[in-house]
């Protein structure tokens, strides 16, 4: 074997490794797809007129990731998302909002993330927070009550 033949072989390995890394490649599948949840909140109950959220999405159909993970402290790369749709609605009061999704999908990456923050009408408030993509959906729903 020459080394032309064993140095493209070698660097067409280390590419293909990067890639399926950070979820790059083809159609920029992950081969993790990831599930909708929210973080609980510190307390179900609140005197306050909103509460902020948190948690993860499930990563949308056509996403792609361009970065890759070099040297000890590399930046952090955000991917480009698929189409899709993140909203919360508020069963209490009919109230509802988009919601907007980060993927930071470099050095392995971690799931898409969101925050957002709802309003509250006294009484229990069912928040419900789904999203949606070229494949499906997928929804989670938290119980906040305001005194």
């Amino acid at each position: 074997m020459t080394r032309s033949r064993l140095a493209t072989m070698l660097i067409g390995t280390l590419v293909s490794g990067l890639l399926l890394a950070c979820g790059g490649g083809g159609d920029g599948a992950t081969g993790t797809s990831y599930a909708l949840l929210i973080y609980p909140p510190e307390s179900l109950t609140t005197t306050k007129d909103y509460i902020s959220l948190s948690g993860e999405g499930f990563l949308p159909a056509g996403s792609r990731c361009s970065g890759w993970c070099e040297g000890l402290l590399p930046p952090p790369v955000f991917g480009e998302l698929g189409a899709y749709t993140l909203a919360w609605t508020n069963a209490a009061s009919s109230q509802s909002g988009r919601i907007l999704l980060r993927w930071q999908c470099n050095c392995g990456g971690s799931a898409p993330s969101w925050m957002t923050e709802v309003p509250f009408v006294s009484g229990a408030n069912l928040i419900t927070i789904v999203e949606t993509d070229a494949t499906g959906s997928q929804q989670a729903s938290v119980t906040v009550t305001r005194n």
